[in-house]
């Protein structure tokens, strides 16, 4: 039991910390003149890809309306001030991938692409367990292939190392993360969807497929398949409700909301009708109704509610309309 408990907190640190330091990858990077090559949503099709932008329609970072979040949050940074960089042991990995981030601001692409892939070649067990850098490098390594040829090649070699590791049932969830983030940048959306069922068959890697829903998920929708879905769209819809203010405060906020959190959040919307999720459900359609022009939301909900043959939703949501 304490085993298990052990393993389900590391699981959630480990989604929570990556979400934070993503975060705060933006600040550090930009200082190094490095940008952010747009963080790729849960979703495996490319027009549902998050803004460029570091700051996504006022997304609450600093104050969550999830207490949760905000107890998390705070205890993280306080460990972050009181320990400061010894909390977790300071390595040759976290020296190197500073030093990458010098090369690449310099210029030096060669040399910092040999650095990042030192890190991934090099990880302790130490860093398998906390990877505190890794939520980001995989970033860095991305924005590379851009300017820096062989960064290309380093991304799909990393991809076929990792989903190695993914059959063999050894990859741990950063590693995994990092497979769905580098999976979307290559737009290998076929070979996952073929990973994903080709696992799924065999009952030994079933868990080994459900980590991977969320780079499908779109495929898993459009084929209504909402069981398998599901995890992915509790996890956006809760994202949205909790970190996502609908009431828009600045120029060019309102346009992020339909072209990115919107489409997300229909989906979710969907998948939660399908499955008789009407808790969370109801909370996703109180948070989209605060989006302005309302009518424009309805009928986004309505779609979803028609693909999701919920027939009370539909007449519910067409009285609104009325």
């Amino acid at each position: 039991m304490v085993v298990r408990l052990l393993h389900i907190s590391i699981h959630t640190y480990s989604h929570f910390r990556r979400a934070l330091e993503a975060f705060e990858w933006h600040q550090s990077v930009d200082a190094a003149s490095v940008t952010e090559p747009g963080l790729d949503s849960a979703h495996s099709h490319p027009s549902d890809k998050k803004p460029t932008s570091t700051r996504l329609v006022e997304v609450k970072h600093s104050k969550s309306q999830n207490p949760l979040v905000n107890s998390c949050s705070s205890l993280w940074r306080g460990l972050k001030l009181v320990f400061g960089q010894q909390w977790v042991p300071s390595t040759a990995h976290d020296q190197v991938v500073a030093k990458g981030r010098k090369l690449a601001a310099q210029g030096d692409f060669a040399g910092a692409l040999e650095a990042f892939t030192a890190f991934y070649s090099k990880r302790t067990l130490m860093g398998r367990i906390i990877r505190r850098r890794n939520a980001t490098v995989v970033f860095d390594l991305i924005k590379l292939a851009e300017v820096h040829e062989p960064a290309g090649l380093a991304l799909s070699n990393l991809a076929g190392e990792i989903e190695t590791e993914i059959v063999a049932q050894t990859a741990g969830d950063e590693d995994i993360s990092d497979w769905c983030t580098l999976v979307r940048h290559l737009e290998k959306f076929d070979h996952a969807w073929e990973l994903y069922n080709k696992l799924l068959k065999n009952p030994s890697e079933a868990a080994a497929a459900a980590k991977l829903a969320n780079v499908v998920y779109a495929r898993l929708i459009g084929e209504k398949r909402y069981e398998e879905a599901l995890p992915t769209a509790r996890e956006n819809a809760r994202w949205a409700i909790d970190e996502v203010a609908p009431e828009v405060t600045v120029a060019g906020e309102q346009a992020q909301l339909f072209t990115y959190w919107l489409p997300s959040a229909y989906e979710a919307y969907e998948v939660l009708l399908a499955c008789d999720e009407n808790k969370l459900c109801a909370e996703l359609e109180t948070w989209a109704l605060k989006i302005t022009p309302r009518e424009r939301v309805l009928e986004g909900l309505l779609a979803a509610a028609e693909r999701a043959d919920k027939a009370e939703a539909v007449q519910k949501l067409k009285q609104s309309k009325n």
